[in-house]
């Protein structure tokens, strides 16, 4: 597996300074364009074209908080298919059930909710990646392990918002 953090010679944080992160994309850029090698052997080619390929990638997968946690998770061989809570699978089956029997009444308290939810799990998965972070390398698989299953969550309640918002494109 590609390490992206490594490629730009960055160190693996998940509050990642996006202003380097774009110099560094912009840099490999200039260097690398393959437009730059169409007098080159077609070796030199396809070692621009491939590095090219690579930057916007790694750049993609990095700019993007979620491509980026999934990217570090890999990085440190974390189970993504984890199983989650059947608290939480039940909540969520309410979620599903209530959206089923939405109205034009009960969406916006059902929107809230909804909103309310992710607010907290964005706010726990701001501090695990604060933890996450400033931790030794003893510590980070553990705090990846409770990052992964709030970015499951997330999951959910980001299938529940497209739901909500089809209702609303009704």
């Amino acid at each position: 597996m590609k390490n992206y953090y490594k490629f730009y010679g960055l160190p693996v944080k998940l509050n990642l300074d996006l202003a380097l992160l774009k110099q560094k994309f912009f840099e490999i850029s200039r260097n690398y364009h393959p437009d730059l090698f169409a007098n080159s052997t077609p070796a030199e080619q396809d070692k621009a074209l491939q590095i090219s390929t690579e930057n916007t990638i790694a750049y993609k997968t990095l700019l993007n908080t979620s491509a980026r946690l999934q990217h570090v998770l890999q990085l440190f061989n974390i189970d993504t298919n984890q199983p989650l809570s059947p608290m939480f699978l039940g909540e969520m089956m309410d979620l599903n059930e209530q959206i089923d029997d939405i109205t034009a009444d009960t969406f916006p308290a059902l929107r809230r909710e909804i909103e309310e939810l992710k607010k907290g799990f964005d706010a726990e998965m701001l501090h695990y990646f604060e933890k996450f972070d400033a931790a030794s390398e003893v510590d980070k698989s553990s705090i990846l392990l409770n990052l992964n299953q709030l970015h499951l969550k997330s999951k959910y309640l980001l299938r529940l918002n497209e739901s909500l918002n089809t209702f609303a494109a009704d």
